[in-house]
């Protein structure tokens, strides 16, 4: 089911003028600010990627379409002023910004689930399919629930999974050795897991965590654990998931076993953060690191150490962030990892950015300074802009407002140059429009400033989510 490349696909001449045309008509849409033109462009872009068979690269846009599709729920006004339209005779005709949001989210969260299917991504189609299935209810929504019906067919009965899973049953019928049977069940219970098969993967796992209790078998234990926890939380049982994750992680531990506890590290560390407890996560990244450092791990070192910065940053102690971070910059040089460096470095000026001294202010600003003559030497265009749009907000955040309005627009101006597909993709998606709602404030009578001025974009770089 993923996707297959060939000198024989390529795309259709006019798919390439239409690709070419929705992005500017995004760039145009964003420009004006127009966030239902923007959900439709972007929901259009997703379909004529799809249509060239680059399914991976539709998937960001029809996430893209959602962002704002929940953006104008959210405003609340959007479908009450459509309708207006709609039925005064004197409105204009029906315009781009006036969309049927239900009627577009359908459409997208189907073709997500397409194009995720597509891709390969079993598992994320597979948790975005209930999403999509209250959108194709209705007799008018035929066409949309007969495609929602056609892929979730082949996501059920995907021959790889299934064959994997009739392969590790075969072999486990035929094995009698009981490490042997061990291993082999972890297997089965990850394929079930893998095919969506949630009781299967569930009742699998349960029993073989008893098993592998019995024999003393920490490793094993630690794996059944983990798909065990994966699959109670596809079912919505986060409390329950992070809890058994947590014992998965402290079997992983005691077993002296680095790479397993380097494999689930920040992922379980992520949902303790996300669950209220940083200072759980905080304990498992440091233990985790060291292990790194004693397996010889330096990309894990280094990625765990900055993640841990990133943890006290949020949890609010930005000053033990920042010399956490420039510890992990300092051995990233060390090393000779200088993006690694940068990134450290980017970080921990964000952290310092929060505190309201003027101190701290021109050390961050010496270190955003820093991390861009990096990114320059390794052609990092984006983060460079990134660094300066990082700048000018805390510029702006300690009144100096002539300073941030001149790296406003040196950041504009860095965004503006970059190839389109690293302004309307990943982490900056809506970082121009960001640069240039804090200069129109700038450049204006400085009255009633609005919600989000001089935001920081955080540890990603993305003004718009932070």
């Amino acid at each position: 089911m993923g996707e297959e490349e060939g000198p024989e696909q390529r795309p259709h001449p006019g798919l390439i003028e239409a690709e070419q045309r929705v992005r500017a008509a995004i760039d145009q849409a964003r420009r004006a600010d127009e966030p239902a033109a923007l959900a439709l462009r972007h929901a259009e872009l997703g379909m004529i990627l799809s249509a060239m068979t680059r399914h991976g690269d539709a998937v960001p846009e029809f996430l893209h379409s959602l962002g704002y599709i929940d953006q104008l729920r959210l405003g609340g006004e959007h479908e009450e002023q459509r309708l207006l339209r709609m039925s005064s005779p004197a409105a204009p005709p029906p315009g781009s910004t006036d969309i049927d949001l239900n009627r577009l989210e359908g459409e997208v969260r189907v073709a997500l689930v397409e194009a995720l299917a597509a891709s390969g991504d079993l598992r994320a189609a597979r948790h975005e399919l209930p999403r999509a299935q209250p959108f194709t209810k209705g007799f008018f929504r035929r066409r949309l629930r007969r495609r929602l019906d056609r892929v979730a067919g082949l996501l059920a009965a995907d021959p790889a999974t299934q064959a994997n899973i009739a392969d590790v049953q075969r072999h486990l019928t035929n094995t009698h050795d009981p490490v042997q049977q061990r291993a082999l069940r972890l297997r089965l219970a990850s394929a079930y897991l893998d095919a969506g098969e949630l009781d299967a993967a569930t009742r699998e796992s349960l029993m073989l965590v008893r098993t592998a209790d019995e024999a003393g078998d920490a490793v094993t234990r630690a794996g059944a654990r983990q798909v065990l926890g994966l699959a109670l939380e596809e079912q919505g049982q986060a409390e329950d998931a992070l809890a058994i994750l947590s014992d998965a992680f402290r079997d992983l531990r005691n077993a002296g076993q680095a790479a397993g506890m380097i494999g689930m590290a920040e992922a379980l560390a992520q949902r303790l953060v996300r669950a209220g407890d940083p200072s759980g996560a905080a304990t498992v990244l440091r233990t985790t690191e060291q292990a790194a450092v004693e397996a010889g791990d330096r990309n894990a070192e280094l990625s765990l150490a900055t993640m841990l910065g990133v943890v006290l940053d949020e949890s609010g102690d930005g000053r033990g962030a920042a010399e956490g971070l420039l510890d992990v910059a300092s051995r990233a040089e060390r090393y000779g990892e200088q993006i690694a460096r940068a990134d450290a470095l980017h970080s921990a000026a964000v952290a310092l950015g929060r505190s309201p001294s003027p101190d701290d202010l021109v050390e961050a600003l010496a270190l955003l300074e820093e991390a861009k003559r990096i990114y320059a030497d390794h052609d990092r265009a984006e983060r460079i802009a990134g660094c300066e749009h990082e700048a000018a907000a805390l510029l702006g955040r300690h009144h100096s407002h002539a300073a941030a309005s001149a790296r406003y627009e040196s950041a504009l101006r860095a965004y503006e140059d970059l190839p389109a597909e690293l302004r309307d993709t990943g982490a900056w998606p809506d970082e121009i429009a960001d640069c240039r709602a804090n200069l129109a404030w700038l450049h204006s009578d400085r009255s009633s400033p609005p919600d989000g001025l001089f935001r920081t974009g955080g540890h990603t770089m993305s003004h718009s989510e932070s």
